[in-house]
């Protein structure tokens, strides 16, 4: 089946086109006969066929092992553990239509290197880019106002950032240090998901007046 406005070939039972973005009426699907012009998708790093896509927008498996992979603009939700392990992978272009990153979505791309978050994502789930152990470069807007538990863990981002560890909307994702007392800064306004979890030295912590909340465990 193939889009009528661009000739893109059509995943089965496709409510819109992954390529140009028109919605598709349930009775209308041409076929290659009707677009002869027509022809399917080069196998590029946006290959629609290797994105398996859920009629609410989410994203729920990338089957490809492209080294750099641009989501479809139809994608809202990066579902649990879209990505996860695909080693392959070095880049990903997320786009502005994305607002979650699921839990373990990218859990494990050992070979990922940079990643940006674009301001349209409010939320990153529990590890999902835990084990990418070549990310050095994350960058995470403000918009992003939930930060789940171990969601950088084992990525070179994370061991080389001091002692706070403060991303998204002021948010405190790890505290990394050792002292006995500490003060969280006065810049921090959420206290994020384990970001005290076993630190065994501390006796005495001072929470701020910004602080407004303060996550489980």
């Amino acid at each position: 089946m193939y889009c009528y406005k661009c000739g893109s070939m059509l995943p089965e039972e496709s409510i819109f086109c992954m390529k140009c973005g028109v919605k598709l009426p349930a009775d209308f699907y041409t076929t290659s006969e009707s677009l002869p012009e027509a022809k399917p998708t080069a196998t590029t790093s946006d290959n629609l066929s290797d994105f398996i896509i859920s009629k609410d927008g989410t994203l729920i498996k990338y089957k490809g092992n492209n080294s750099e992979v641009t989501i479809p603009d139809s994608v809202t939700s990066i579902g649990a553990g879209a990505f996860e392990g695909c080693k392959s992978l070095t880049k990903i272009t997320i786009p502005e239509s994305v607002t979650s990153i699921k839990w373990r979505a990218f859990k494990g791309c050992t070979a990922l290197t940079e990643i940006t978050i674009p301001e349209s994502v409010t939320s990153i789930e529990l590890r999902a880019f835990s084990g990418c152990e070549s990310l050095t470069e994350i960058t995470i807007s403000e918009s992003v106002t939930s930060i789940g538990d171990m969601a950088f863990d084992g990525t070179k981002w994370l061991q080389d950032q001091p002692d706070w560890v403060i991303a998204g909307n002021n948010i405190l994702i790890k505290y990394k240090g050792i002292s006995s007392e500490v003060t969280i800064p006065d810049s921090v306004t959420s206290i994020g998901e384990g970001a005290f979890e076993d630190c065994k030295s501390l006796t005495k912590i001072t929470i701020p007046e910004s602080v407004t909340s303060i996550e489980r465990r």
